[in-house]
């Protein structure tokens, strides 16, 4: 014998009636909402910002590396992207900071960060890639890739100044420069190349330079490591 059920309020039936139209008006607005002036579209999984213009000024992508592009406006045609991914097989996540092309091909400013390693690096699309990386083979290790710039100075804070001088013959001696007044104490480290051997030394250092002299006035090849201190 059947059992009859009981009546569902009307006042309940209409409510859920407008939660279904609620979440399904929602469910169809997901896809092209409006921001203000601007425009919010999910388009194959991925959540996409465009400005009035119609413009792609952000982008969040799905998939197995997750990435935000930001776009900015102007006549670069680069992006700036998040992005992060676990490294190889060490289950250590990475995540990466970096300027790509609109193909996403590494061009500009990178920063790695991760467990084992912390890298700073500019790679641009044509060219090679300078880099510092911090503890990239043993603790507490800093590791340079690129060369120094020759015989200038930035600023008075530079923390480092390289050069590489020949002196022809009939010179005893070499007056070098900063290129500016540095601040603090600076500390040159010198060799020199000779084709005997030879006496010599630094006669005088500043902030602003040094004179190293010689006996004798063959040519010479003087370099110069300036390193600056507190």
């Amino acid at each position: 014998m059947g059992r009859q059920r009981d009546r569902e309020d009307l006042v309940d039936v209409v409510i859920k009636l407008e939660k279904r139209i609620a979440d399904l008006e929602t469910a169809m607005r997901i896809g092209n909402t409006s921001i203000d002036t601007g425009e919010l579209t999910v388009r194959g999984g991925d959540i996409v910002i465009q400005n009035d213009s119609g413009v792609e000024v952000l982008r969040i992508k799905q998939g197995f590396i997750p990435e935000i592009q930001f776009t900015p406006m102007g006549g670069d045609s680069n992006k700036l992207t998040i992005s992060a991914w676990e490294f190889g097989t060490s289950g250590s996540s990475v995540l990466e900071l970096a300027s790509k092309t609109g193909i996403g091909q590494q061009d500009g400013g990178k920063v790695l960060l991760y467990s084992g390693n912390t890298y700073l690096s500019y790679q641009p699309l044509v060219g090679e890639e300078v880099l510092i990386a911090l503890s990239s083979s043993e603790p507490e290790s800093i590791w340079v890739r690129g060369t120094w710039l020759p015989g200038y100075a930035f600023d008075s804070h530079q923390a480092l100044i390289t050069d590489q001088i020949d002196v022809g013959s009939g010179w005893s001696g070499l007056i070098w420069g900063y290129s500016t007044v540095m601040s603090g104490t600076m500390v040159p480290i010198i060799t020199i190349k000779n084709s005997v051997p030879v006496a010599w030394c630094i006669t005088a250092q500043d902030n602003s330079g040094g004179t190293v002299s010689w006996a004798g006035t063959d040519p010479k090849t003087v370099n110069l490591w300036g390193f600056r201190l507190p």
